[in-house]
């Protein structure tokens, strides 16, 4: 049989024709194969791949920011003061009965703006020992949520006529005119905007 101009292909038994024909569509077929079907389908299921470890480190992600969100909130409770400066003097009240510290006055001081916060504050002044003076401010920085002790000035102090005190100097005090320090304290707190305010 003569296959039109194929001098070699007129050599070979019709056999080996077919075997070469066969191993011919077979090797076309399996490169169009490839192109056309492996290809696109190895490229999407990457993308897929690719995808889903997206979708994973987004999910660690989110539970990663609701942990945080979680301690956040609870770090909140234990900062935040709510309600504001009436709140603020109602607990220096009650911190100053427990720890026996003796309060002549308590005046509100102007509230600071942090943000979606503000600092309230209240100015303290009391009379009193060092001990019991040393218990109060213990149980300040021990208090929940968080009171800042921010100033405070402390010295010796003689009541005079008018019922104000005078700073008297240690050399001219005798240990029975002087038994209390006076003490002006500047205490804060941070609270929510809305709060008290």
């Amino acid at each position: 049989m003569k296959l039109g101009g194929f001098p070699l292909m007129d050599r070979l038994p019709r056999s080996q024709w077919m075997i070469l024909l066969v191993v011919g569509v077979v090797c076309v077929t399996a490169v169009v194969g490839f192109v056309v079907i492996y290809q696109p389908w190895e490229q999407k299921r990457a993308g897929l791949h690719n995808k889903q470890r997206e979708e994973q480190q987004r999910s660690e992600l989110l539970a990663t920011l609701r942990v945080q969100a979680e301690q956040l909130k609870k770090q909140e409770t234990i900062t935040l003061l709510e309600g504001g400066t009436a709140t603020l003097m109602n607990e220096i009240g009650q911190l100053s009965s427990r720890s026996g510290l003796p309060i002549e006055s308590v005046l509100p001081q102007p509230e600071v703006s942090m943000g979606p916060y503000f600092k309230c504050q209240i100015r303290v002044e009391a009379l009193a020992r060092f001990t019991d003076l040393f218990r109060f401010i213990v149980a300040l920085e021990q208090h929940q949520p968080f009171l800042k002790l921010e100033q405070i000035e402390v010295g010796n102090s003689l009541q005079n006529r008018t019922g104000g005190f005078v700073r008297v100097p240690e050399r001219q005090s005798s240990s029975a005119e002087v038994t209390n320090q006076r003490a002006i304290l500047l205490i804060s707190a941070l609270s929510r905007l809305g709060e008290g305010s």
